[in-house]
């Protein structure tokens, strides 16, 4: 159908200028990943969990972005 053909072209351009961000969450002393850590963009109603193995990956617009990581019983933090 051509309405779908037109609806992939658009959509296309703007995908293609996506940055993804990709880590780990883990204990600084014991290296334990952190299953279920929050990290969400500061500014923005957008966000993760890590999964099993304390992994995340975000796909965002290019820029600058901060991070904010929580993790129940854990300090929060932020980077940039």
């Amino acid at each position: 159908d051509m309405r779908y053909l037109i609806f992939l072209l658009i959509l296309l351009p703007f995908y293609s200028f996506s940055q993804k961000i990709i880590g780990t969450v883990q204990d600084a002393s014991t290296n334990e990943f952190l299953v279920g850590a929050n990290i969400r963009v500061v500014g923005y109603e957008y966000g993760t969990a890590t999964d099993a193995e304390g992994r995340f990956s975000l796909d965002l617009n290019p820029g600058s972005y901060t991070l904010e990581v929580s993790y129940i019983g854990y300090e929060t933090n932020f980077y940039l």
